[in-house]
């Protein structure tokens, strides 16, 4: 939200304290009044992370299917979890000699860099500067496979950028309902299709739905 306050009191079991760090499990008291669930992150003024929804990122893949750009993914990153879709796959990266090279298919053990979208922001930096803040796992939305392992390598956008719609594809109608309920609970706006035409598209991704085709 970027919200500003001071921390007034630090709690635990055993008393009060005037320091906490990485693991301790305390209470943080605010000064102010502000809305705060699982997944949001509190920083120092003068060393804030960025919010966005748009990353340049290394995936390593751990699955034998193949990465799909029209794809439904789950983001996992710290404490919170996010629809995502991979926008481009930008070049894989040789183990051997670290040159990118050119895939036509991304598979088991592959090392990718890709543009990454996500529904909802991360507050994210990039790997080399935060390992926490800056790794995730990919998980396929229908199967719920772990597909892959992120490392975050920039940030593309700000956290007032709102990109346009996009489209999935589902190979069953049951896999598409699956989307279409998954993509609800994130609070999308999801449309479900089998034929259209092309403007047709371009206008319910222009209004940012969420549109799902079914490909018998």
């Amino acid at each position: 939200s970027g919200r500003t306050s001071t921390v007034t009191r630090i709690s635990t079991f055993d008393g009060d304290l005037d320091v906490a760090h990485a693991p301790m499990s305390v209470t943080l008291s605010l000064a102010d009044e502000v809305d705060l669930s699982r997944g949001d992150a509190i920083c120092a003024l003068d060393d804030a992370p960025v919010a966005a929804q748009q990353l340049e990122a290394t995936l390593i893949w751990c699955s034998d299917t193949p990465l799909r750009i029209d794809r439904s993914y789950v983001v996992k990153h710290t404490t919170r979890t996010t629809r995502a879709s991979v926008r481009r796959v930008l070049h894989a990266i040789d183990v051997e000699t670290s040159c990118a090279v050119v895939r036509d298919e991304v598979t088991i053990n592959e090392i990718v860099r890709v543009e990454l979208e996500t529904f909802r922001p991360l507050v994210v930096r990039r790997y080399e500067e935060s390992r926490a803040a800056g790794s995730f796992i990919l998980i396929d939305a229908v199967t719920n496979e772990t597909v892959a392992a992120g490392l975050v390598a920039r940030v593309l956008e700000n956290e007032h950028t709102r990109s346009a719609g996009r489209v999935l594809t589902a190979r069953t109608e049951a896999e598409a309902l699956e989307l279409h309920r998954a993509w609800l609970a994130e609070g999308a706006r999801v449309v479900v299709v089998k034929e259209a035409p092309q403007d047709v598209i371009d206008g319910l991704l222009a209004m940012q739905f969420v549109v799902v085709m079914v490909r018998d």
